[in-house]
């Protein structure tokens, strides 16, 4: 009889702990994470901290929901909706969000280090200090993004939009910018050393630094205008 007491107690203690009135103590709410599991969606979600890695989240919607330090390492996100997710500090790494919609996200201090982001939507997202080295942006799109103290070394970003992106300290050392346009981008603390611009525009974009210096250019369009050729 005590046994079936003992846990008896135990269970009501866990509810109260994890589902009741104390969340914080398992930080996300375990209904929304079974609703996740079932539905594969879950937007305004609480997920914080939670265990996600290697899911099956093809176009699921995400939106708004609460993913801070959660763990979606090797997970499919495919086509997404994360728009408005609070993803700072979750761990993504070698996710696939190809297509996905991570508009007004926060992902400061998030880990994406060899991520696929082909063609995702990351305009207004803040990813201040956030890790993307070795990552695949291709086409992405970063309207207005908050890139100050982001990793890109390595990491693919041909083609992409950085229209009037913030660049502060940001670290793309031996990134691929092909292509990529760089609009009223701010860039002059950047570390652009080691890169491939080849055919990057940085028409408007707030430069301090020398691009030919170590860098790699051909049909680089610089601030004034100008198309550099003497790489090619």
């Amino acid at each position: 009889m005590k046994s079936k007491t003992s846990s008896y107690m135990l269970g009501i203690l866990l509810w109260l702990l994890c589902g009741g009135f104390v969340q914080s103590a398992c930080a996300y709410n375990m209904e929304d994470l079974r609703r996740l599991k079932a539905t594969g969606s879950c937007p305004q979600c609480d997920l914080s901290s939670a265990t996600l890695e290697e899911l099956q989240l093809f176009r699921s919607n995400l939106s708004g929901a609460n993913l801070s330090g959660a763990n979606l390492s090797r997970t499919n996100l495919i086509a997404a909706d994360l728009s408005r997710a609070n993803l700072s500090g979750a761990n993504l790494s070698g996710a696939n969000l190809s297509g996905a919609d991570l508009s007004s996200a926060n992902l400061s201090t998030a880990e994406l280090s060899a991520t696929e982001l082909t063609l995702v939507d990351l305009s207004g997202a803040k990813l201040e200090r956030a890790s993307l080295e070795k990552a695949n942006l291709l086409k992405a799109k970063l309207l207005n993004a908050d890139l100050s103290w982001v990793s890109f070394r390595g990491a693919n970003l041909t083609l992409a939009d950085f229209y009037k992106s913030d660049f502060w300290e940001a670290d793309l050392w031996g990134a691929t910018l092909w292509g990529a346009t760089f609009w009223n981008a701010d860039l002059r603390t950047a570390k652009l050393r080691g890169s491939n611009l080849d055919g990057a525009n940085f028409e408007g974009a707030k430069l301090s630094i020398d691009l030919a210096e170590g860098t790699i250019l051909c049909d680089t369009i610089l601030p004034d205008g100008y198309i550099i050729r003497s790489g090619c």
